[in-house]
């Protein structure tokens, strides 16, 4: 973005709306000017919470201002979010997985070469299907 704006007599420059929007700039932030080889940068500095608005004891936190009230609500109602199986439901189980599993029982004594034989699939993905099998995942 590149934006050219002229400085009034007071030395003030403003920024056209469109462009406060887009970078979320309001009344409330502080605008950090420094001094670079290329010229001057400008740096955002919203000093209130996300959440509630509050301006003071705030903790930046991932690039937000959090105050700390905000961040003991927040711990105090987290819950840990459930582990999740690895469980594959039956409609989307592989025809391989099905045909493998039909074919343990028949003779669960079959060597992976010849599962992969009958399959029509690699040994390797065989033994792959097989451990996940063992495991439950599939």
């Amino acid at each position: 973005m590149s934006l050219t704006r002229k400085i009034d007599v007071e030395g003030r420059i403003v920024l056209p709306i469109s462009t406060r929007e887009i970078l979320n700039i309001d009344p409330t932030c502080d605008i950090e000017i420094k001094e670079s080889d290329n010229g001057l940068s400008l740096f955002i500095h919203r000093n209130y919470c996300v959440f509630c608005g509050a301006t003071s004891q705030t903790v930046k936190f991932k690039g937000h201002e959090v105050c700390k009230t905000c961040v003991e609500n927040i711990a105090a109602e987290s819950t840990p979010l459930p582990k999740q199986e690895k469980i594959i439901h039956e409609d989307y189980r592989s025809p391989a997985v099905i045909k493998m599993k039909e074919l343990l029982k028949k003779s669960p004594n079959i060597k992976q070469y010849e599962m992969a034989e009958i399959l029509g699939i690699s040994k390797p993905r065989v033994s792959q299907l097989m451990k996940k099998l063992r495991s439950n995942v599939v």
